[in-house]
């Protein structure tokens, strides 16, 4: 099958981009042909598009001078995807996604929160026409929050009730999706868990270290910096701190290093490899699941988003959660219990369950 794929891949997010690659690379291993959609849904970059006619030379080198000065990792990030990828022609019309889906037998939106309330984006909702035949599936699909609006629920009620085949990431997408279209989604996980990620250390680091992994520090950066300063203070180890782009400084949270400049290969070797890491992203804990690190993701006031909960409920890991500052002296006894075993099995059988969906998708 000749398969169009469409997901978040052009923001400077790690988890991001690696279940970009991990979706492909799973469709490809089922005997898939697959193209990536290049379509980039920054307002500003859509308006770069057009401003220099849509010329790749142009756009692409005035777009990369942009997230540069935004973010020190960009090169990085688009030599991971220039090597794992095969992309359309630049996209940022629905005729446009139209024109690239020409040929194809069918269309896959996801992972990730494709369905975001938040950013709604018609081209993850496969809401563009496509050629008699072609299928629209979503695989691992995520709308990130809970939404009651009702111009929302409408637009998905439109859109998901013309998809052939559905899976989500969790349960509340499922209940999405059967509020809004009266269907059921296969819930499955997220495409990581599914396939091996390929790992590259980073020159200069080696030996243990706590790392720390942070995207919404508003919530989680007072009980971030109480773990952290509990976790140097028992192990003497060394704190390096990935910032995500928008938020580049270490200071505050008494880091030792901070590391912006690493490729998503870079991330995950020091995600698998650090002796303890303190992260509030769901990418950062579901690897941290897969290597069996020490983490804890600091969640003051039960406010980190439903998808992490989500997750760590399946695993059963929620002991990983660090709800207030009493928890802290708990944290050393609380690692040698986990029962590594236990979680790989919950893990193998929720990548079967992955595997065996995308096996479906010939028979739809």
């Amino acid at each position: 099958m000749q398969i169009a794929h469409i997901t978040l891949l052009h923001g400077y997010n790690y988890g991001g981009l690696l279940q970009a690659y991990a979706t492909q690379q799973i469709l490809r291993a089922a005997g898939h042909e697959v193209l990536t959609l290049d379509y980039h849904p920054s307002k500003w970059m859509i308006l770069l598009r057009k401003l220099t006619f849509n010329i790749p030379i142009l756009h692409r080198s005035l777009g990369f001078l942009l997230d540069r000065m935004r973010f020190s990792g960009a090169k990085e990030f688009n030599a991971f995807r220039k090597k794992h990828f095969r992309f359309s022609a630049s996209c940022h019309s629905p005729a446009q996604l139209s024109a690239a889906c020409r040929g194809y037998n069918a269309v896959v939106v996801g992972s990730d929160q494709v369905w975001s309330p938040i950013w709604l984006r018609a081209p993850y909702f496969l809401d563009f026409d496509l050629e008699p035949g072609c299928k629209r599936f979503s695989l691992a699909a995520c709308c990130g929050v809970i939404s009651e609006d009702p111009s929302y629920l409408a637009y998905v009620a439109k859109t998901i009730a013309r998809f052939d085949a559905i899976s989500v990431r969790n349960d509340f997408t499922a209940e999405l999706v059967s509020r809004t279209t009266g269907r059921s989604a296969t819930i499955i996980c997220d495409p990581t868990l599914a396939v091996d990620i390929p790992t590259e250390p980073v020159p200069g680091i080696s030996g243990p270290y706590i790392l720390v992994y942070l995207i919404n520090r508003s919530e989680s950066l007072s009980m971030a910096t109480a773990a952290i300063r509990h976790l140097k203070a028992v192990t003497g180890l060394p704190v390096f701190s990935i910032p995500p782009a928008e938020l580049k400084g270490a200071n505050q949270l008494g880091a030792d290093r901070c590391i912006s400049d690493i490729s998503p290969s870079q991330w995950t070797h020091l995600v698998a490899n650090a002796s303890y890491l303190i992260t509030d992203s769901f990418h950062g804990s579901m690897f941290a699941a897969k290597h069996h690190r020490n983490f804890v993701v600091p969640d003051s006031g039960h406010k980190v988003l439903g998808r992490i909960h989500s997750l760590l409920s399946k695993l059963q890991l929620e002991h990983f959660f660090l709800y207030d500052s009493s928890q802290l002296p708990v944290m050393d006894t609380l690692y040698p219990t986990t029962d590594w075993s236990a979680v790989d099995s919950r893990i193998s059988d929720m990548r079967d369950n992955y595997l065996a969906f995308v096996a479906s998708l010939d028979k739809v």
